[in-house]
């Protein structure tokens, strides 16, 4: 039982006969902000491949001012003393492909198991694997786990990467 959750989240199934197959507008907007975000800093010649492609092409117009806005208020951190490596850093655009799961454990977002839940974004150049994302946005913070639910106030946002030399 969600407790309702799944109608506040929008929350449906893809395939009806599969549990796993949640689709929630969460999923829909945070791949059309990551598209946005990604379109914004490296153009169009980008392949993206998002897993949620086709329900996200129905927000796509609702979001654009609020997608330009996020665009705009985010900036690229990285680790100062992290190093792309140097047969990385001038990749021919053409040839890179990133691979999008803008929530994966949709399931257990809309069950309410937020620490079971991240973002993935893979890069992939001339058809190999060479980066990935996992964006953890419930890292649990809270020591009294697991006797309390993970909730915004227990957790904080965390990103892990990393590029293969």
């Amino acid at each position: 039982n969600d407790g309702g959750s799944s109608d506040t989240l929008q929350a449906e199934l893809k395939d009806p006969a599969d549990q796993r197959s949640y689709l929630t507008v969460a999923d829909k907007r945070a791949q059309v902000h990551i598209v946005c975000g990604l379109r914004d800093r490296f153009g169009t010649a980008l392949d993206i491949v998002g897993e949620e492609d086709e329900a996200a092409d129905e927000v796509d117009a609702d979001s654009a001012p609020e997608c330009a806005a996020a665009v705009a208020a985010s900036a690229w951190h990285f680790d100062e003393a992290y190093v792309i490596p140097a047969d990385r850093d001038e990749l021919v655009l053409a040839d890179v492909c990133m691979f999008v799961d803008p929530v994966d454990g949709t399931r257990e977002f809309v069950e309410g198991r937020l620490e079971a839940v991240q973002c993935l974004i893979g890069v992939a150049y001339r058809g190999r694997p060479i980066a990935g994302v996992v964006g953890v946005p419930f890292l649990r913070i809270s020591e009294s786990w697991p006797d309390s639910p993970c909730t915004c106030a227990s957790s904080i946002p965390h990103i892990l990467y990393g590029v293969v030399a």
